[in-house]
């Protein structure tokens, strides 16, 4: 988890979170997020120096994020208390399918961006219902 996390940016809700609930399943969606969250500050600080050093962290972002993960993190984990461990582990379950679909989007998105007019043009007539989405704001 540490190594492909660190590669591609995810942290333990979409690592380690689903091996815990696959191997533990009797282990309650509550101690399975609390441990990746745990977890995940060992390899968050450890891959977050790395980029940082390399000069591959933007601050003002980071600092922005930062701070409204911490005005609202304690919200959603006080927010575990009210939902069954099935209904969180179903809630998990379609963040990653919502998460799945946006991130491959995004990236199609961008490279379609970055094509040349000529390009673009061209790749429209070859895939028109892919180039109806992929012109969206």
């Amino acid at each position: 988890a540490g190594a492909i996390g660190s590669l591609v940016g995810v942290g333990g809700g979409v690592i380690i979170s689903p091996i815990i609930g696959a191997a533990c399943k009797s282990l309650p969606q509550r101690v399975v997020s609390g441990t990746s969250l745990a977890a995940v500050i060992a390899t968050g600080s450890a891959s977050g120096y790395v980029y940082w050093s390399n000069g591959y962290v933007d601050l003002t972002s980071a600092a922005v994020i930062g701070a409204s993960a911490l005005l609202t993190a304690s919200a959603g984990a006080a927010a575990t208390h009210k939902f069954d461990c099935a209904k969180l582990r179903w809630f998990l379950g379609w963040w990653l399918y919502l998460v799945a679909v946006i991130v491959p989007a995004k990236a199609a998105l961008e490279a379609y961006r970055q094509m040349e007019p000529q390009d673009q043009q061209q790749q429209q007539q070859q895939q028109p219902a892919l180039c109806v989405l992929l012109a969206l704001p």
